[in-house]
């Protein structure tokens, strides 16, 4: 037989509140990690296709053409090159304005990988959400 003595049933009410408590911190991390990647891969997404439209407009034009690099990269953009290229990051944004069409290259061969790498974890941290969720909702389906 069950024991319901009072003491019993407010130990089970606190397990219960402790588990859905965890469960929402998780979700709460879950979401946080996802939010974290979405703006990351963002950056790098506008910063890679940022190199490649002036890569493009590089090969058309003359060689002595002085460009503007901040009519290309946004902030956001530029200090996602600098934050990819770690210690270096600071010379290659001043090469890269002194001398984008030998710079641009060294980005993208850096910032594309990252740009997959980040799909993958994108991927990764979906598969692990799925997962989770539908371990919770068969975990309710046995309880209820």
């Amino acid at each position: 037989m069950e024991d319901l003595s009072p003491s019993n049933s407010g130990d089970e009410i606190k397990t219960r509140r402790q588990k859905a408590l965890d469960d929402l911190k998780l979700y709460y991390q879950m979401e946080d990690e996802m939010f974290e990647l979405d703006i990351h891969l963002s950056h790098v997404r506008t910063t890679v296709q940022s190199a490649k439209t002036l890569m493009e407009i590089l090969r058309n034009s003359a060689a002595d053409q002085i460009i503007n690099i901040d009519k290309y990269f946004s902030a956001l953009s530029l200090s996602c090159i600098r934050k990819e290229f770690k210690e270096q990051g600071f010379f290659i944004i001043k090469r890269l304005r002194e001398d984008p069409k030998h710079v641009i290259p060294q980005i993208l061969l850096q910032l594309e990988p990252k740009e997959e790498e980040l799909i993958k974890s994108k991927e990764n941290l979906n598969n692990n959400w799925r997962e989770t969720l539908e371990q919770k909702q068969k975990s309710m389906t046995i309880t209820a």
